[in-house]
């Protein structure tokens, strides 16, 4: 057991939501094609933003949108992420996307 393994057992088996994601079954299904498949198979802790707000149709950017009056880039999501290191497009993209999903969250 290492460090990953013992924080996804400690945020996946929370029973007040812990993360804060959108569209989480895809994260979810990445998860479980890892060494970490077995902690991720039924997480609790979950507040997925798309589930809450009802419109499986409308991707993050529109949801910043709606709810904070622009748009999210969304140009670095389809990149290649499982190349090490990421490239500082795809941490500035991941890091404006963990920003952005605490912003929405806190207007909604």
């Amino acid at each position: 057991r290492g460090p990953v393994s013992s924080l996804l057992e400690m945020l996946f088996s929370s029973e007040r939501p812990l993360l804060i994601g959108f569209a989480f079954q895809n994260d979810l299904r990445e998860l479980g094609r890892s060494p970490w498949a077995e902690i991720s198979r039924h997480p609790k802790g979950l507040c997925d933003l798309q589930q809450l707000v009802g419109r499986p149709q409308d991707g993050l950017s529109k949801l910043a949108e709606c709810t904070l009056g622009a748009p999210l880039c969304k140009a670095e999501q389809r990149s290649y992420w499982h190349r090490r290191p990421l490239r500082a497009a795809q941490r500035h993209y991941a890091a404006l996307d963990a920003f952005v999903l605490l912003q929405v969250a806190s207007k909604l």
